[in-house]
């Protein structure tokens, strides 16, 4: 429905479909109302954490380029605070959970110092 796909923050125009870009996750706006697609940050140390860790470096980034929801934890999302809201990253967010890991983060990585 339109109320389940504006509360994910997807776009509504049918035209326009947005899919993640991380290699073997097939998600897509079309067919899941509750993932969120996100942009690659602007700052250039962060976009090439991103780019390492989705394992597409090199790869060309367009305003189009996203990675879906499913490949942060909870801890990095932020829920939307109204119904047509959308879903939001934390500050220094990088995506961690992804199909050659069994989407579960290696806590030697995210363990404190």
């Amino acid at each position: 429905s339109i109320q389940s796909r504006m509360q994910c923050g997807c776009k509504t125009d049918d035209k326009y479909t947005e899919h993640c870009c991380v290699p073997l996750c097939s998600a897509s706006s079309k067919f899941n109302g509750v993932l969120s697609f996100h942009s690659f940050p602007t700052h250039s140390d962060l976009r090439s954490r991103w780019l390492i860790n989705i394992r597409r470096d090199p790869f060309t980034i367009t305003s189009h380029t996203k990675v879906c929801s499913r490949h942060f934890t909870t801890d990095q999302l932020i829920e939307p605070t109204t119904p047509d809201g959308r879903r939001r990253l934390v500050r220094g967010a990088v995506p961690t959970l992804f199909e050659w890991n069994g989407f579960k983060v290696d806590s030697r990585l995210t363990s404190p110092v």
